[in-house]
Protein backbone atom coordinates (compact mmCIF):
# COMPACT_ATOMS: atom_id res chain seq x y z
CA UNK A 1 0.00 0.00 0.00
CA UNK A 2 3.05 2.25 0.82
CA UNK A 3 4.59 3.64 -3.08
CA UNK A 4 0.27 3.21 -3.91
CA UNK A 5 -0.57 5.46 -1.67
CA UNK A 6 2.10 8.25 -2.61
CA UNK A 7 1.42 7.74 -5.92
CA UNK A 8 -2.19 8.05 -6.15
CA UNK A 9 -1.52 10.93 -3.34
CA UNK A 10 0.19 12.55 -5.91
CA UNK A 11 -1.85 12.18 -8.84
CA UNK A 12 -4.54 13.44 -6.86
CA UNK A 13 -2.44 16.92 -6.44
CA UNK A 14 -2.80 16.72 -2.80
CA UNK A 15 0.14 17.37 -0.11
CA UNK A 16 0.34 14.85 3.05
CA UNK A 17 -1.18 17.58 4.92
CA UNK A 18 -4.25 17.69 3.29
CA UNK A 19 -4.98 14.13 2.78
CA UNK A 20 -4.36 13.72 6.45
CA UNK A 21 -6.65 16.13 7.34
CA UNK A 22 -9.72 14.42 4.60
CA UNK A 23 -9.10 11.20 6.06
CA UNK A 24 -8.81 12.32 9.64
CA UNK A 25 -5.69 11.33 10.36
CA UNK A 26 -2.24 13.17 11.68
CA UNK A 27 0.21 14.21 9.37
CA UNK A 28 2.99 11.90 11.04
CA UNK A 29 0.92 8.91 10.95
CA UNK A 30 0.24 9.64 7.55
CA UNK A 31 3.62 9.59 6.29
CA UNK A 32 4.83 6.76 8.46
CA UNK A 33 2.51 4.97 6.28
CA UNK A 34 3.54 6.35 3.22
CA UNK A 35 7.53 5.22 4.08
CA UNK A 36 6.40 1.72 4.84
CA UNK A 37 7.04 2.07 8.85
CA UNK A 38 3.57 1.89 9.49
CA UNK A 39 0.58 -0.46 8.41
CA UNK A 40 -2.66 0.78 8.82
CA UNK A 41 -5.76 -1.27 9.60
CA UNK A 42 -8.47 -1.84 7.66
CA UNK A 43 -10.90 0.89 9.11
CA UNK A 44 -7.48 3.45 8.24
CA UNK A 45 -6.97 1.92 4.73
CA UNK A 46 -11.13 2.99 4.17
CA UNK A 47 -10.61 6.32 5.93
CA UNK A 48 -7.46 6.95 3.50
CA UNK A 49 -9.27 5.70 0.03
CA UNK A 50 -12.03 7.80 1.09
CA UNK A 51 -10.32 11.22 1.79
CA UNK A 52 -8.58 10.15 -1.31
CA UNK A 53 -12.15 9.56 -3.04
CA UNK A 54 -10.49 5.84 -4.46
CA UNK A 55 -11.83 2.64 -3.94
CA UNK A 56 -10.28 0.90 -1.11
CA UNK A 57 -8.53 -1.91 -3.47
CA UNK A 58 -6.68 0.63 -5.75
CA UNK A 59 -4.43 1.36 -2.95
CA UNK A 60 -3.67 -2.23 -2.44
CA UNK A 61 -3.86 -3.06 -6.56
CA UNK A 62 -0.13 -4.27 -7.71
CA UNK A 63 0.03 -3.77 -11.21
CA UNK A 64 2.46 -6.65 -11.60
CA UNK A 65 -0.95 -9.02 -10.03
CA UNK A 66 -2.55 -8.30 -13.72
CA UNK A 67 0.39 -9.56 -15.87
CA UNK A 68 0.05 -12.93 -17.80
CA UNK A 69 2.36 -15.70 -16.42
CA UNK A 70 3.10 -18.95 -18.81
CA UNK A 71 3.85 -21.68 -16.78
CA UNK A 72 6.48 -24.46 -18.79
CA UNK A 73 6.40 -27.88 -17.27
CA UNK A 74 9.20 -29.91 -18.18
CA UNK A 75 6.48 -33.09 -18.36
CA UNK A 76 3.95 -31.80 -19.87
CA UNK A 77 6.35 -30.79 -23.04
CA UNK A 78 6.91 -33.13 -26.03
CA UNK A 79 10.10 -35.11 -26.38
CA UNK A 80 12.11 -35.68 -29.79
Amino acid sequence: MTALLRAVRRQRGLALEQLAQRAGLTKSYLSKIERGQSTPSIAVALKVARGLDVDVGRLFSDESAHETITVDRAHDRLGP
